[in-house]
């Protein structure tokens, strides 16, 4: 498993529409699938995707304890998370392709600093020598906070200075630093993906656009900061269809790369809340906007370039904000 020599990812990248990848996936190796993180709403979505796309293909997940996932996921329960508890608990399988989902600190509550660094600094540097073990490429995910605070709010590309205050941020830009250089040095295909905000089916309780829907559908008020920060929302499907865009492609790459997986759409948080209110049918003056104040040190905007994935990719957003609320929150109402 060697890379090719002289490979410029700007220039000599493949070109495809997303809307192929489902019936190009085929093209992959007929090896399985192995995820960390699946129990996550974006890897239950990932999950999904792959069987819907791709059946027949073995799926194992990597979790600390049994999930509820698809019973067609393997789950392979994981009580040491060092290099060679994970070479033990793979018996010597081969795969296709790891899925790197797992991280700590982006939820509320997760604060510990040490857990922080083992998960999202150590961890994939450690995924790096399990792919090689295994022979497989990795697929890892990121974050839009592993970039500094953007000046007069431009939008981040890949260039764009990394975090170097923020521990959370911070961690998750030295996991790719990390991974990356080992990547090279163990000949692993590796890509990093930066998600923007996520949003979609599945998502836990505690976070955003579930607490607002379920407020909402209950008649309550929804306290809420003032809703001026500017975000780039990006659908769940979407970001499996650019996991799975990476997956086709890490192989052809000479070197690491990174890609920002966003729209590249300007929406502040107000007008996130009242396009949700809107589509549940809620009452507007439910929206407590200005109840709260903002987290501190929270950016006023954060957009992203998606250009050099859907030049190198071939991925591009499908779903824009209020098609994606709507599947979301039609999604809800019909389990409701």
């Amino acid at each position: 498993m060697c890379f090719g020599e002289g490979f410029n990812p700007l220039t000599s990248a493949p070109h495809s529409s997303n809307e192929d990848l489902p019936r190009k996936i085929e093209s992959m190796k007929e090896g399985p699938f192995l995820i960390t993180g699946a129990s996550s709403f974006i890897g239950r979505g990932l999950c999904q995707h792959l069987l819907t796309h791709n059946p027949g293909r073995k799926i194992f997940a990597l979790v600390p304890s049994p999930a509820a996932l698809p019973v067609q996921v393997t789950q392979i329960v994981v009580r040491d998370w060092s290099l060679a508890g994970l070479v033990a608990a793979m018996d010597g399988r081969e795969y296709e392709t790891v899925f790197h989902l797992a991280a700590y600190g982006a939820d509320q509550g997760q604060n510990d600093v040490a857990s922080m660094l083992a998960a999202n600094t150590v961890m994939p540097y450690t995924m790096v020598l399990l792919a090689q073990r295994c022979g497989a490429a990795l697929i890892s995910v990121g974050s839009s906070y592993e970039y500094a605070l953007p000046r007069h709010g431009r939008a981040l590309d890949e260039t764009s200075p990394l975090e170097a205050t923020s521990l959370y941020g911070a961690s998750k830009a030295a996991g790719w630093l990390t991974a990356s250089a080992s990547a090279v040095a163990h000949h692993v295909p590796y890509m990093h993906l930066r998600l923007f905000n996520v949003f979609g089916p599945g998502e836990s309780a505690d976070r955003f656009l579930p607490t607002l829907a379920a407020a909402l559908t209950e008649g309550r008020r929804v306290p809420l900061c003032d809703g001026d920060q500017i975000r780039d929302f990006i659908h769940v499907d979407d970001v499996c269809k650019a996991l799975v865009a990476a997956a086709l492609a890490v192989r052809k790459f000479g070197q690491p790369n990174v890609f920002n997986i966003c729209t590249g759409w300007a929406n502040s948080v107000r007008t996130f809340a009242e396009t949700a209110c809107e589509i549940l049918g809620g009452e507007p003056y439910l929206l407590g906007f200005g109840d709260l104040d903002r987290r501190r040190g929270e950016p006023p905007v954060l957009i992203g370039d998606p250009s050099r994935a859907e030049s190198v990719l071939g991925f591009r957003a499908r779903s824009n904000l209020k098609a994606g609320l709507a599947r979301t929150l039609g999604r809800r109402l019909e389990a409701a």
